[in-house]
């Protein structure tokens, strides 16, 4: 992964990805830019193809990837053979209405994550500082708040917070989580 003057080899330190470690964790050390998916995990009547309906798009690479994890494992090639480039002008980057509707659809979408609570929280701290970041701090302060009671160390939450309170903006918290070769 590649930011600004850093590159930061982002490799997954295992050798498949199950339906639970995405529910768990997006593992975006998994990018869209390495998928190879065999034509007929493709089909219809397997994981399909991209979901059209995710509002604005965003996720589709999560939803395609917790599709085919429910068929079964997904092999992992465990050293760096892209090199991705983040920038400040990411499609979704300040696009914080759609990406609380594109979760929401994810959350409606995979009910497991429900059982899993690091990973609902996860979702829910996401959707805490999208919010936040949009000006919807009376529904970012209910949700972060909901979030930390589910998982009291669910960072994205904690984040939200700083932006409610107006401590932080948005925008220098996603700067440093880019600069770590990180999103929110």
């Amino acid at each position: 992964m590649r930011y600004e003057n850093a590159v930061r080899p982002r490799v997954l330190d295992r050798d498949t990805i199950r339906f639970a470690d995405l529910l768990r964790d997006r593992l975006t050390e998994a990018h869209p830019s390495t998928f190879l998916i065999r034509r007929a995990a493709l089909s219809e009547g397997s994981a399909g193809l991209v979901d059209e309906e995710i509002p604005g798009g965003y996720g589709e690479d999560y939803d395609l990837l917790l599709r085919l994890a429910r068929l079964g494992p997904i092999a992992v090639v465990e050293e760096p053979l892209v090199e991705v480039l983040w920038h400040r002008g990411s499609f979704f980057t300040r696009r914080f209405e759609t990406i609380v509707s594109a979760l929401d659809y994810l959350l409606s979408k995979y009910p497991e994550f429900a059982d899993d609570r690091r990973g609902h929280a996860r979702i829910t701290g996401q959707q805490a500082f999208a919010l936040a970041a949009c000006g919807r701090h009376a529904e970012s302060f209910a949700t972060a708040l909901s979030t930390l009671r589910r998982q009291p160390t669910e960072r994205r939450a904690l984040v939200s917070m700083l932006v409610n309170a107006r401590i932080v903006g948005p925008e220098r918290i996603l700067s440093l989580a880019h600069r770590a070769g990180r999103g929110i």
